[in-house]
């Protein structure tokens, strides 16, 4: 009997479906030295069955689609547009789930700030799980409860990263008619482990316990990425990715992602999901736009379940759509094209971090010219005088 392999770390995105799928209990996700989760087998336990090569949706071709209908979109409600990370799309979707007596599974942070899927039943689950979470969501706790309600019938919205949407359809087998999916644009995940380490450093220089983050704080406007530590709903740390925050940085420079995420197969125009949502970079670059370009989504339209649903949501007042040149998606956002970049430092980076075990020193270290520039552009008040300057032009030209 041949030896049962998985893919390797340059691939394998660590969904976990292996896990939940093997028969014998013969895998289980351990850390490798970057702190990134793995399946490791048993092979005292493990069987042979093939069961967990078969499920692997990196060992599929998941049928993709290309649509030509995009949207520029966003929610009618001023309260979901300012408190979502760009047009409240998802959570216009999630309330159209709860209307219609659909499961809807988002993800929330824990107490933790571990950041894991879960069912959405309560208010309180429906808004943990609006805006961005910069961070790898566990989503195999839910695939069974998934797989479960499905099989009775029962209809299910799932709203997640490209990979384990991919994860969630080889897991059940097929796509399923009462399944709706909607992938978001993904850049890349970082470890957990990084998050916890990073607001551990930041408690102890503070003096205060975390007990709520948000990576695009509606009361900062979502537009400025700004992340925020709070407690008892009190912020004591914010910074954007122009400052000195080594986790921000680090993750919008590509520089602390998982490793599979410099690989990744999903980063293309054909698409995972009924429907795709991601931030609008090209927005008015191919034709003009009227309206503001914050606060406004972009979204693709896959599949026909897709594109009635958001039809509905324009009919019914819920939201407003403009359809856009396909090219101001594919062209203006490059993981329409290919997967992230590693940022230069990304070598010095894993080794710090294998040497010391400490995030701060690693990101830090791989991140010293960033960082430098970035404290003498707040010195000079680079930000507020372009800001200065382009308020000085719009007058002068209005």
């Amino acid at each position: 009997m041949s030896k049962i392999t998985l893919p390797d770390h340059n691939s394998c995105t660590g969904c976990g479906v292996c896990e939940i799928s093997c028969l014998k209990s013969a895998i289980s996700m351990k850390p490798d030295e970057m702190g990134v989760f793995y399946p490791e087998i048993d092979y005292d336990i493990c069987i042979g069955c093939g069961n967990c090569q078969r499920v692997c949706h990196l060992n599929k071709e998941i049928v993709l689609a290309k649509s030509n209908k995009i949207y520029a979109a966003f929610s009618n409600s001023k309260e979901e547009r300012e408190s979502s990370a760009s047009g409240g799309i998802a959570a216009e979707l999630y309330k159209y789930a709860r209307r219609n007596g659909w499961h809807s599974y988002g993800v929330e942070f824990n107490h933790n700030s571990n950041a894991c899927y879960r069912e959405l039943i309560t208010d309180e689950d429906y808004l943990k799980a609006k805006n961005s979470k910069y961070v790898f969501c566990d989503a195999k706790d839910v695939y069974k409860q998934i797989s479960e309600q499905l099989s009775k019938g029962e209809t299910v919205l799932f709203i997640g990263i490209p990979c384990q949407v991919a994860a969630l359809i080889c897991f059940i087998g097929e796509r399923k008619d009462n399944l709706i999916i909607v992938d978001l644009l993904c850049h890349g995940t970082c470890p957990v482990s990084y998050l916890n380490s990073h607001i551990d450093s930041i408690e102890r220089k503070k003096g205060k316990h975390a007990d709520e983050i948000s990576f695009r704080d509606p009361q900062y406007f979502t537009h400025t990425y700004t992340f925020t530590i709070k407690n008892q709903n009190k912020v004591f740390y914010h910074m954007t990715p122009e400052q000195l925050d080594a986790y921000q940085i680090g993750y919008h420079k590509g520089l602390i992602y998982k490793e599979n995420c410099y690989h990744c197969k999903y980063t293309r125009k054909e698409r995972t999901g009924d429907l795709t949502i991601s931030d609008f970079s090209g927005l008015g670059k191919l034709a003009p736009y009227n309206g503001s370009k914050r606060s406004v989504s972009c979204v693709i339209v896959s599949t026909e379940k897709g594109k009635k649903i958001l039809e509905e949501l324009n009919k019914q007042g819920h939201i407003k759509t403009d359809q856009r040149p396909t090219e101001e998606a594919f062209k203006y956002d490059k993981m329409f094209q290919e997967p992230t970049i590693p940022h230069k430092g990304r070598q010095k980076f894993k080794e710090t971090y294998i040497r010391t075990e400490n995030f701060e020193t690693a990101a830090r270290s791989a991140l010293q010219s960033e960082l430098k520039l970035n404290w003498i552009k707040m010195v000079l008040h680079v930000k507020e005088v372009r800001h200065l300057v382009s308020s000085i032009k719009h007058k002068l030209l209005h």
